[in-house]
């Protein structure tokens, strides 16, 4: 019952969210673009229709938009995939949420993302597929050591949104006084050095 509980409240709370680096640049677009453009002009020019010049470049236009924007994802995936510590702490958070939400899927785990804004706690919420159970996970990509408040934050996330567990994940360490609040609460923490290990999935 409380696993059902789980997934109406998950339908009614939670988004899913595209990578943050699923778009490519614009310029990537601008050539593509200039190549259609001037393929139209050269036509029209050399007494071909301009209906005709317009479809055809059209066609191409979105078919070379579809290729770029495929490249970019398989890019953005790989680099996720590969990602050291170093390109961790070079990402900005959402890209950082991106990274942690790849990683859960590669192990399959079933993820789900919050609102940008009033997210109420929780960056990420991670089911076990087999028991159900949903972890409220509250990331920092942090370039100091990360305080009391995000685990306070993981705590108000994981009542909010029904989750059995609340964790919070950062790509640096936490202070004496966020360890003795999540281990007083029961909330897991995972710093730089367990990042990516086994620790990050025994939820």
């Amino acid at each position: 019952m409380k696993n059902q509980q789980h997934k109406s409240k998950g339908q009614r709370a939670f988004t899913t969210k595209a990578l943050s680096g699923k778009q490519a640049p614009a310029a990537l677009y601008i050539i593509p673009a200039g190549i259609a453009t001037v393929y139209v002009f050269e036509a029209v020019k050399n007494g071909g229709y301009l209906g005709s010049a317009v479809l055809t470049a059209s066609i191409c236009l979105m078919i070379s938009s579809l290729l770029v924007t495929f490249g970019w994802i398989l890019a953005y995936k790989k680099m996720l995939m590969g990602a050291t510590i170093r390109q961790i702490d070079s990402m900005s958070g959402e890209q950082f949420e991106d990274y942690l939400a790849y990683m859960y899927k590669r192990k399959g785990f079933n993820v789900k993302t919050t609102p940008k804004s009033c997210d109420f706690g929780g960056d990420l919420i991670v089911e076990d597929m087999e028991t159900g159970t949903l972890t409220c996970i509250q990331a920092k990509r942090w370039r100091r050591n990360v305080g009391e408040s995000a685990v306070q934050q993981a705590i108000s996330g994981a009542q909010y949104y029904d989750c059995d567990n609340a964790m919070v994940i950062t790509n640096s360490t936490y202070t004496d006084a966020a360890k003795k609040l999540a281990n007083k609460c029961g909330v897991k923490m995972i710093d730089r050095f367990s990042l990516g290990t086994h620790k990050m999935y025994e939820i």
